[in-house]
């Protein structure tokens, strides 16, 4: 009895510790997006790197909150986004800073993440134990935070069109990194249901429209060598509101009956 009580003890100081840590990083991210505005890029990357560290905080704490990787509902996912939104800094070089675009599209996860129940008890359904379940999910997440970066970028060249070519070239870049991660999450869940349910493919709701956004965002690739960036940014915007109903409504909105939904 003592035992289960410490537990229970426990999990209650790492939920005050998983919220907790959920408003810090959103705030050090909306201060970020502040300072960006503002021109000062020291305080903004001082705050994003503040905000990251955060985030993988937040990270450990789900897992050990969970007991397994932290990719099983959607609070977990959205709070894991900002920890892979930063990333394309690394990759993407070249007279466009990505802090802002960064910057706000973690703040929307981590606003979504406050919206949803901690879900405290949650623990693996068997479905999800498998060796695919974590790369699967991390492979759909990291492109997903990447894409949420690019269409940003995307829109704001719309407003402001003398930083036009730098921003669209940048987001382009991004939409090539990402593509090939959407790619293996979508053939590593097709192995995954096989091994779960017995067949590649059952064409869920949630399954049609991953194929659906996979095919936009091909579609895309198809009119690289013919479009320019701002010709084709139409269709990157269609692709993302594909990934949009993809991600979010098809997991959240009730009635909808598929196996991947995480309405109750």
């Amino acid at each position: 009895m003592v035992l289960v009580a410490q537990a229970k003890g426990g999990g209650a100081v790492l939920s005050v510790a998983v919220q907790g840590a959920t408003v810090v990083a959103l705030l050090l991210f909306a201060a970020a997006l502040v300072a960006e505005c503002c021109r000062c890029p020291r305080g903004s990357n001082g705050l994003l790197g503040a905000a990251w560290v955060t985030t993988a905080l937040l990270f450990v704490w789900d897992w050990e909150l969970a007991q397994a990787p932290p990719f099983g509902n959607m609070r977990h996912v959205l709070s894991f986004l900002p920890l892979v939104s930063v990333l394309p800094v690394l990759f993407v070089r070249g007279g466009c800073r990505l802090q802002g675009y960064m910057a706000a599209a973690s703040l929307l996860a981590l606003i979504g993440a406050l919206c949803m129940p901690l879900q405290a008890g949650w623990r693996q359904a068997p479905a999800l134990q498998s060796p695919w379940f974590a790369p699967h999910v991390t492979a759909y997440v990291v492109s997903y935070a990447w894409l949420t970066v690019a269409t940003l970028m995307v829109l704001l060249s719309y407003l402001r069109p003398v930083a036009e070519d730098g921003v669209l070239r940048a987001a382009d870049r991004l939409v090539v990194l990402a593509f090939p991660l959407m790619t293996f999450g979508l053939g590593s869940g097709a192995l995954w249901a096989d091994d779960a349910w017995g067949t590649y493919w059952s064409w869920d709701i949630k399954e049609a429209w991953s194929l659906l956004t996979w095919v936009l965002y091909l579609l895309w690739f198809h009119r690289r060598g013919s479009c320019t960036p701002r010709q084709r940014r139409p269709l990157l915007l269609l692709a993302f509101a594909a990934l949009v109903v993809t991600f979010l409504v098809v997991n959240l909105l009730p009635g909808l009956a598929s196996m991947h939904s995480y309405a109750g």
